[in-house]
Parts: C-alpha cells; structure tokens; sequence
C-alpha cells in the first residue's frame, strides 16, 4: 500500500514544510474529501493538516471536511462502478495495488458528497 510510504514521507518534518501549499491564500470556501480506507496516501490526514493549517492561520472562509471511514480511494462523483478494488501499473513491474474500502461505502460517500457538494458551492455561490 502506497499510504505507508506517504506516512514516512511525512515524518520528515523539513520536506513537508517545504512542500507545502499556502491554502491559506485561498479567497472563498473550501471542502474538503475524504476516506477512511484508502490504501493510496492518508486522505484523512492529509485533509485534516489542511484544516489545522488554516484554523493556525485564521481562515476567513468556510471549511468544510467530509469523511467517510469506510470508503476507498475511489471517491469519485456518483453512479459510476465502484466493484474495481484494485489495478496494476505497468510502470511499476505491473505491480498490483488496492484502493480500499469497499464497494457499497464507495457509492455511499459518493452519492453523499455528490449532494453534500452540490449544497456547498449553492450556499457559497449566494
């Protein structure tokens, strides 16, 4: 799983700091995704650095997180196939990786954050 090696990047404090993005120059709302189980990088950890980020630097727009535990990786907009669990990457020696979660949690989170968006940006639009 990638996420492991995500995590070890992200003990060394130094490349972290340089890598990261200003989000707190954003000019409007911001939501974020995420899920629980995603077996490709630390969705919700790397959600949740955002969020701390901007409560540090006194965001004035609205933050929103969405976190779905039990969902993968493919977290996508709704109704398309969510029985793919995982793939191969022939750049990688055809290496065989997972997305996580599960098939039902997957359409879940999408459905729900489909709507959950759609919501966000009508009332950050007004």
């Amino acid at each position: 799983m990638f996420r492991e090696l995500f995590r070890a990047g992200l003990r060394n404090s130094k490349a972290v700091a340089a890598a990261a993005i200003p989000v707190e120059q954003i000019r409007g709302p911001l939501m974020l995704i995420s899920s629980g189980d995603d077996h490709l990088w630390p969705a919700e950890d790397m959600s949740e650095a955002i969020v701390a980020r901007l409560k540090r630097n006194r965001f004035s727009h609205c933050v929103e997180h969405l976190h779905y535990p039990d969902a993968g990786h493919m977290l996508r907009y709704p109704f398309l196939p969510t029985t793919p669990r995982d793939s191969r990457n022939p750049h990688l020696r055809n290496a065989r990786y997972s997305f996580g979660g599960t098939a039902s949690a997957d359409a879940e989170a999408q459905l729900e954050s489909w709507r959950r968006s759609i919501a966000f940006i009508k009332t950050s639009l007004t």
